[in-house]
């Protein structure tokens, strides 16, 4: 399942099944158990921002995010958040 947003709005594609017993395609709608990938997509998206200057990997979350983010982005990054409820 990949999704994609452009100036004419998002886009789905799908492949494959959600059970291979029933059968039932996979769509924008299927729940998947991403684990630990979603540091990786961070990670990619955090470097994309500091090399095109639109971020610091010293910049507080705070400056990105509303709530109660208490560290910079290094310690994000190594999923090390520091947060607090």
């Amino acid at each position: 399942m990949v999704g994609v947003i452009d100036a004419n709005g998002p886009k789905y594609y799908s492949y494959g099944v959600k059970s291979l017993k029933r059968k039932e395609a996979v769509n924008e709608h299927s729940v998947f158990e991403i684990g630990s990938i979603s540091k990786t997509f961070t990670g990619i998206l955090l470097a994309d921002g500091v090399i095109k200057g639109e971020m610091s990997l010293d910049d507080p979350l705070q400056n990105y995010f509303t709530g109660r983010s208490y560290c910079a982005h290094k310690k994000w990054s190594r999923d090390q958040t520091g947060t607090s409820d």
